[in-house]
């Protein structure tokens, strides 16, 4: 209720409200939360470098998605592995996965 209450639903409109209804509002204020967070990130990173700093201060730098549903982000070692299963499975067609001459040999 207290998530419903954050996301500008009233007491009343939350009890009309299924469970599946709130949780949809509640995501849409989350994901308009992270909307204006990547929007100042965007203005202030170009500020931030403009001081002078040594490393170039990139949007995703200062703010990034933390939804309490987004799953945690995977390493590249666990994405090459799921890469090499799902072409096992696709089997001897999928095995040139890029065209010849391109990418890495």
């Amino acid at each position: 209720m207290e998530a419903g209450l954050r996301a500008g639903l009233d007491i009343e409109t939350f009890w009309q409200l299924t469970p599946g209804e709130v949780w949809e509002v509640v995501k849409a204020d989350w994901e308009r939360h992270d909307r204006w967070g990547q929007t100042l990130a965007v203005f202030f990173a170009p500020l931030i470098n403009a001081q002078g700093v040594k490393r170039r201060v990139r949007p995703r730098d200062l703010w990034r998605w933390r939804a309490p549903w987004a799953r945690p982000l995977k390493s590249r070692e666990e994405h090459q592995r799921e890469f090499e299963q799902l072409v096992q499975i696709m089997g001897p067609q999928a095995i040139p996965v890029r065209p010849e001459g391109k990418g890495v040999a």
